[in-house]
Order: C-alpha cells, then sequence, then structure tokens
C-alpha cells in the first residue's frame, strides 16, 4: 500500500506503508517451514602404515585426522573421502591404489566396542544408525595398510 506525501511544492511523492497483515503473513510462512537438520558424525581416523604394524602394539604410533561428515552421505562417498585419506598419508603422489591394499574397521564409544569391518553400504548403514543416535554422534575409524604398492607381503594382523 501507497500512501502520497505532499510537500509545499505540489510534488508529490510515495511513501512505501507496511501493512501489519503483509507481516503476519511472512511470519506464518516461517513458521510453517520446517527446517530439516542433519546430523555431523565426527570421524576419528587412524591411519597404520605396515611399519607401524610391524612393531609391537604398545609401541605403534597412528597418523591421525579428524574429518566430520554428514549422516546422509552415501556410503560411496564416504568410503572415498576414507580411502583418500589413507592414501595421501600412506601413499603421497602414488595415482592408482587399490581396494585391496587397505582394511578398513569401525568403533562406535560406548555402543560398538569390538573393531568391525567397514566394506559396504549395510556397514555404514548401521554405522550411521548408532551414531546418529547418541548425543555428540562420533565414531572411530581405523584404516590399516595391508599390502604395500610394490605388492609385498601381505600382513596379517
Amino acid at each position: 500500500m501507497y500512501q502520497a506525501n505532499w510537500s509545499t511544492e505540489k510534488k508529490a511523492s510515495v511513501i512505501p506503508i507496511r501493512d501489519d497483515s503483509e507481516e503476519e503473513d511472512e511470519l506464518e510462512l516461517e513458521e510453517n517451514e520446517k527446517v530439516v537438520v542433519v546430523p555431523q558424525i565426527n570421524y576419528q581416523v587412524l591411519v597404520f602404515s605396515l611399519a607401524e604394524l610391524a612393531k609391537p602394539i604398545s609401541r605403534r604410533e597412528p597418523k591421525a585426522r579428524m574429518l566430520m561428515v554428514s549422516s546422509d552421505m552415501e556410503w560411496i562417498d564416504v568410503y572415498a573421502l576414507l580411502k583418500v585419506k589413507a592414501v595421501d598419508i600412506l601413499f603421497p603422489g602414488q595415482d592408482v591404489v587399490h581396494n585391496d591394499a587397505l582394511e578398513i574397521t569401525f568403533t562406535i564409544p560406548r555402543i560398538v566396542k569390538v573393531p568391525l569391518p567397514l566394506l559396504s553400504a549395510s556397514d555404514y548403514k548401521y554405522l550411521v544408525k548408532n551414531t546418529v543416535s547418541m548425543k555428540t554422534p562420533a565414531a572411530n575409524i581405523v584404516i590399516k595398510q595391508v599390502t604395500a604398492i610394490d605388492n609385498e607381503v601381505r600382513l596379517i594382523t
């Protein structure tokens, strides 16, 4: 709605006037909109090289990384992200690394204490289902190098 404002020079200027009903309509729209919040999962990623795995357990020092991932991210994307993190640490400058060069397991604090393999979408679905129910969604992921790029002997742990 607009109102004309006449000055002494008799020129009309238009001043917008806000109608209260328009403001209420905007508030109703904002209240009716539902904001979907997708929880983020905090992953502590530990990466063990063949050299570290050859040491006694008490002497191993893994490379650690933190990773925040949306809980609605697809398994294939999460797997690729984990693999990129591990390859950057274990095989810097290497273009191609086979999937069987790495072994990935996970634990969830206070829920899953025994390391479980993270091999498929169903494993990942189980991981996400159990972490999003936590107050602060978090999980530990352990990535172990099982073969070298030059096909050294496979280390069985």
